[in-house]
């Protein structure tokens, strides 16, 4: 849901009148828009004042400006104009109607081999006609797909973008990606060809069809491990309807070495005209919008409304009939009579439930919202609506999130079941005790604090530390208006102020890797490594180091030779490669 004007910068700029908040990043806003002049929605992106002093997120904005300006194209998002407006760089692009594949993915699984086959032969001509340009994407993945609502897929955010011989965007030695589908040379940090994109799609075709992706892992090292040394199952044992020639298409999209891989886009189209030979009713592209318009008119309620599927189909108009004028009353005589029966039961049940109140705890969830670095975040509970995904507990665990795992689940209404034992903090490695479920509270005297932290952190309630280490803990406390302070040494506080009552459990569920990111170095010919003045390990790391989003100082000290020092920008759910020599 979008955010009101009121928490907008501006409700004006430029040429464009501001309407709602689509997505609050880190670093940047994207706003839904109307140009006034030409009567067209357009989306806006903002880039934050506060990162503008990091010249490596200005110089990819405005790469992704200038790139998608010169590549005008029916599937790459147009970009209509650039511009400053106080302390606000921004670009106004196309806005589409519609939702991205990730999206589709998430809710879907997985598609049918008509809609992906589709998607795919359109992604084909938007990364054909951006190599023709000498421009290489480097960052292809279902985010960055965008499916419209009349069955048209566009390619967007061209920030990583490779333009011909130009210095990259990364800093030497550094790689950012999205590990799930980079190339093995982009990994490795070789240089690039558009063969690395059509690794890329593979991985996404692969995933489209199966529901899998090819290279996941529980951590950004297995993800990075399986794309340099293993091969996926091929599609046809997991799916044995799949034609063998699809199969053997996309295995051959994910070769090792790019000298191996298909990546001539004429030829993969021949292919799967093959395997999509016999024509179709109903033609890919009104397969496609009929699946988008499925969740787009759902989430975007206010959005713009599709034609109906029958005037898509049949090209005319249906005339609506005049409802006959005895339905209304009907309709109101049967609904009164249903509220009747409802209030009757009602008030049978109440009494029930008003002797058994005491006995029953009810519980309210309270998961923290997400938090700037800088700043300690400060919530109540009515303000608070995200449940997080429960991690494993323990330290030695932070690299098994992806960034699946970071995302809070909005909107989940399953209440936890009352008596459900809780793990006592790890005894010994690969044992947890369980402790007994809390008798239920009477309805008067102290209320319960159920706390679930990921990875864990320290407890303060009121000023006064409860516990230093905690995964999963309970507390009594007393009825009234409560400060609780969430606390880890390696990432910002969370503060949450709640109201605690008599007989009621609330419950607290957190993650502390919400927003943190991934390093990981690699240095020869060893280092010990520093975040920010902190000693963190020695290379080879035999994990990735998970730290919060923002810019930190990464040193690298050996005795023998003088100290790397390099600022790095950590976005969350995004792993930074440094791969350095300190020999030469």
């Amino acid at each position: 849901m979008g955010t009101s004007v009121t928490s907008l910068p501006f409700k004006k700029i430029g040429e464009f009148d501001l309407i709602e908040i689509i997505q609050d990043a880190p670093y940047s806003l994207s706003v839904r828009a109307f140009q006034p002049g030409l009567k067209r929605p357009v989306f806006v992106k903002l880039l934050k004042p506060r990162v503008q002093n990091h010249q490596q997120w200005v110089e990819r904005f405005n790469r992704e400006a200038q790139v998608c300006a010169k590549l005008k194209h029916p599937h790459i998002v147009d970009v209509y104009t650039i511009g400053k407006q106080d302390e606000y760089i921004f670009m106004a692009m196309e806005f589409v109607p519609g939702i991205s594949l990730r999206t589709l993915l998430d809710k879907e699984k997985k598609l049918s081999l008509t809609i992906s086959i589709e998607i795919i032969r359109q992604l084909l001509s938007a990364l054909d006609f951006a190599h023709q340009h000498q421009v290489i994407h480097r960052d292809v993945k279902p985010d960055n797909t965008m499916l419209d609502i009349r069955g048209q897929v566009r390619l967007t955010d061209f920030g990583l973008a490779y333009l011909g011989e130009e210095m990259t965007l990364t800093q030497q030695g550094s790689i950012l990606g999205t590990p799930a589908y980079m190339s093995p040379e982009q990994v490795t940090g070789e240089v690039l060809t558009p063969a690395s994109d059509y690794f890329a799609l593979g991985a996404m075709f692969y995933e489209m069809l199966s529901g899998i992706k090819p290279f996941a892992g529980e951590n950004y090292t297995a993800c990075i491990q399986k794309i340099l040394n293993e091969n996926p199952l091929p599609l046809k044992q997991r799916l044995p309807e799949i034609p063998v020639k699809l199969s053997d298409l996309i295995n051959r999209m994910m070769a090792k070495r790019p000298e191996d891989r298909l990546a001539n886009p004429g030829q993969i189209v021949s292919v799967l005209g093959k395997i999509q030979s016999e024509p179709k009713s109903v033609s890919p592209e009104h397969e496609l919008a009929r699946l988008v318009k499925k969740y787009y008119v759902t989430a975007h309620p206010g959005g713009e409304t599709p034609k109906t599927e029958s005037a898509q189909t049949t090209g005319s108009k249906k005339p609506v009939l005049k409802q006959k004028r005895w339905v209304l009353p009907l309709a109101l005589i049967v609904l009164l009579s249903v509220l009747l029966i409802v209030l009757l039961l009602w008030q049978g049940t109440n009494r029930q439930a008003k002797t058994n109140l005491a006995e029953i705890p009810s519980p309210v969830t309270i998961a923290a919202d997400t938090f700037e670095k800088t700043t300690p975040a400060k919530d109540s509970i009515s303000s608070i609506k995200t449940a997080q995904k429960k991690l494993p507990p323990g330290r030695a665990k932070f690299a098994k999130n992806t960034s699946q795992d970071l995302k809070a689940v909005v909107g989940n209404k399953t209440e936890p079941k009352q008596g459900l034992p809780a793990e006592k903090e790890e005894k010994s490695a690969g044992s947890a005790a369980t402790e007994t479920p809390p008798a239920p509270l009477p309805a008067t005297g102290p209320g319960l604090l159920e706390i679930e932290l990921s990875p864990w952190g320290s407890v303060s309630l009121d000023g006064k530390l409860l516990d230093s280490m905690v995964h999963r803990s309970r507390f009594r406390i007393s009825p009234g208006r409560h400060r609780l302070v969430l606390s880890h040494p390696e990432f910002a506080p969370r503060i949450v102020e709640f109201q605690s009552r008599s007989g009621k459990t609330e419950r607290v569920n957190y993650s502390f890797l919400e927003k943190a990111g991934f390093l990981s170095v690699e240095v020869r010919p060893w280092a010990e490594v520093y975040i920010d003045g902190k000693f963190f390990d020695t290379t080879p790391l035999k994990r990735l180091i998970t730290i919060s989003d923002g810019e930190h100082l990464l040193e690298l000290k050996h005795p023998d030779y003088p100290t790397f020092r390099e600022m790095v920008t950590i976005t969350p759910g995004d792993t930074v490669f440094i791969r350095q020599r300190l020999d030469l």
